[in-house]
């Protein structure tokens, strides 16, 4: 697997210059602050990563 077909929700713990990394290697990867969802609850973004795995 190649890291631009590689779709990853960081959790708030991940670096930011991790983050950078990835989007500059063609991940796609989403910060759980990106998305909204800082201070939730593990099911919460379960759900959320799941849901957008449908997609």
């Amino acid at each position: 697997m190649r890291l631009k077909n590689l779709r990853l929700l960081a959790d708030e713990n991940i670096s930011p210059v991790l983050l950078d990394y990835l989007l500059d290697k063609g991940c796609d990867v989403v910060s759980i602050e990106q998305a909204g969802l800082s201070g939730s609850s593990d099911e919460a973004v379960l759900e959320w990563a799941y849901q957008g795995s449908q997609e």
